[in-house]
């Protein structure tokens, strides 16, 4: 999972922590839009026999075949 800093001021809760993502904190974004910590993405596809979103549920695997500019 690729990783880079968060610039945004809105201050996001990460879904799978539920803590929230400060500026300059490492994230990782999926190809349907959603961030989260890099450590926690990471965790959470070495987990998965299918790589999906744990928010929206859209394969992560499929959406970057089908749209590589999307590729994290």
């Amino acid at each position: 999972v690729k990783g880079f800093k968060y610039e945004g001021t809105d201050n996001p809760t990460c879904p799978i922590w539920f803590e929230t993502i400060a500026k300059n904190k490492l994230v990782a974004k999926t190809p349907c839009g959603h961030v989260y910590h890099k450590t926690c993405m990471t965790n959470w596809f070495r987990r998965r026999s299918i790589m999906f979103s744990p928010t929206s549920k859209v394969n992560a695997a499929l959406t970057n075949l089908r749209y590589p500019a999307l590729r994290y």
